[in-house]
C-alpha cells in the first residue's frame, strides 16, 4: 500500500525513519528500489543489527533519524523522492514530532512531501501545530489492526 506513494526518481533515494524489522523496507525492495538507494534510520541497537542481517545492500543508519541532513551529506539532502516514517508519532511529544517533520523537510526538495503510515483513521499528526497539509492516501482496514498511509507537505 505505502510503495505506490514512493516517488524515487532516477537520481534519487528513498528515506526511512524507523526501519524497524524491515517490512517496509522489503516493501521497497520488492517494489524494484536497488537496496544502495535506500536509506533507512533505525535507534535501536538489536534492530539496527538486524536490518543489516537481513537486507545487506541497504543503508542501514544506526543514529537518530532527526540527524539525517548531516549524516546523509551534501551529495544527497534534496536528492530524496520521498521520506517513509514508520515511527509510531503518537506516542512521541510534540516537540520531537516536530523535531522529525523538520528533519524530513531538511533532506526533502522544495515542495516535496512525506508518508507516514499508521495504525488508526485519523491522521497521526496535528496539521495546524506542524505547520502541515495531509491527506489520507491509502486505508487498508483488513490489516490487523488496519493501517492508513498518510502524505504530508508544507502548509
Amino acid at each position: 500500500m505505502i510503495r505506490q506513494h514512493v516517488v524515487c526518481g532516477p537520481d534519487q533515494i528513498v528515506v526511512e525513519f524507523g526501519g524497524g524489522t524491515g517490512a517496509i523496507t522489503k516493501a521497497l525492495l520488492q517494489s524494484g528500489i536497488p537496496g544502495e538507494r535506500i536509506f533507512t534510520f533505525e535507534i535501536d541497537d538489536h534492530l539496527s543489527h538486524y536490518l543489516r542481517g537481513h537486507y545487506p545492500d541497504v543503508n542501514v543508519v544506526h543514529d537518530d533519524c532527526r540527524k539525517a541532513a548531516d549524516l546523509l551529506g551534501p551529495n544527497l539532502v534534496g536528492k530524496v523522492g520521498t521520506v517513509v516514517i514508520g515511527i509510531p508519532m503518537l506516542n512521541l511529544p510534540m516537540r520531537v514530532q516536530k523535531e522529525v517533520v523538520e528533519a524530513c523537510f531538511r533532506i526533502l526538495p522544495d515542495g516535496g512531501r512525506f508518508v507516514l503510515y499508521t495504525y488508526g483513521v485519523g491522521s497521526p499528526l496535528n496539521q495546524r501545530a506542524l505547520g502541515l497539509k495531509g491527506k489520507r492516501l491509502g486505508f487498508t482496514p483488513l490489516n490487523v489492526p488496519p493501517a492508513s498511509v498518510w502524505g504530508y507537505s508544507k502548509a
